[in-house]
């Protein structure tokens, strides 16, 4: 699986879409900060795939929907603050009920201290923001309102939530 990662200034920031684990490491002092940082919504542990199931694409999608997936994390210099946004996993994958779809995850916003301590974890509204697609400014954190099922979604402007947290 492809790690995610994020150089901001001196801090190389690493995860899996598969762990709840965040990796800072600091550049300059060549110190490597490892932390777990568990959802209280959704699923923690990724259900691992036989690699023989691995060329059957139906079986692929129906892992990613099933299981919980970590994006990156993004530090916030302005704040000393460490976000993350990840999807949770569908609620009730049951292949029988022919509902499993990514219309019934959740997107969640996680917002840690300078120590990767937990401050917050925020259930984001159903299918309006794009958690992949966030950015730190002196301004806040802008989430951009354009999720691929939101319907409000127009081609001709741009829209973003600013959150700024003090």
């Amino acid at each position: 699986m492809n790690p995610n990662i994020v150089i901001e200034d001196s801090l190389i920031i690493f995860s899996f879409p598969n762990s709840p684990e965040i990796n800072v490491y600091e550049r300059k002092s060549k110190q490597l900060v490892s932390k777990r940082i568990e959802s209280g919504f959704t699923k923690n542990t990724v259900e691992s795939m036989r690699s023989e199931t691995y060329s059957e694409m139906h079986l692929r999608l129906n892992h990613l929907i099933e299981n919980p997936y970590f994006y990156k994390t993004v530090f916030d210099p302005f704040r000393k603050l460490f976000y993350r946004t990840h999807r949770g996993e569908h609620p009730n994958p049951d292949l029988n009920l022919g509902n499993l779809n990514f219309s019934f995850t959740r997107d969640y916003l996680t917002v840690l201290d300078e120590n990767l301590n937990l401050l917050e974890e925020i259930e984001l509204p159903a299918h309006k923001y794009d958690a992949l697609s966030f950015f730190v400014t002196k301004d806040g954190l802008y989430m951009p309102f354009s999720h691929y099922l939101n319907e409000e979604v127009r081609e001709d402007k741009l829209v973003f939530m600013c959150i700024s947290l003090n």
